[in-house]
């Protein structure tokens, strides 16, 4: 999102956001965004273990969830970033074998 509000800014304002764009600007927008991600999920997560759930009876629906829940994550991985990591890894396999003839 950093990077689309960065590009939208300097697509918007070409001259002007030469001067608001530095590296110290990102590296606090990064350390900002990386802070308000950890402020939510451990929120949901202090939640969730302080709630009580009471349609999980047994400890099998618990192990059940707990299996859907990491197949999920699993399944998000790999359509999500997997293929993005591929083209990269064989890119720079491609330029580190250019290199080398």
């Amino acid at each position: 999102m950093s990077m689309s509000v960065d590009r939208l800014l300097a697509v918007m304002f070409p001259v002007a956001s030469l001067t608001w764009r530095s590296a110290k600007k990102a590296t606090c927008v990064c350390a900002l965004v990386w802070l308000l991600a950890f402020a939510v999920n451990y929120s949901t997560i202090i939640y969730v273990l302080t709630t009580k759930n009471n349609h999980l009876k047994t400890s099998s629906d618990k192990r059940s969830r707990a299996v859907i829940m990491a197949v999920s994550v699993l399944m998000e991985f790999v359509v999500c970033f997997a293929p993005t990591n591929g083209i990269l890894f064989t890119t720079v396999v491609r330029l580190a074998t250019r290199r080398q003839q």
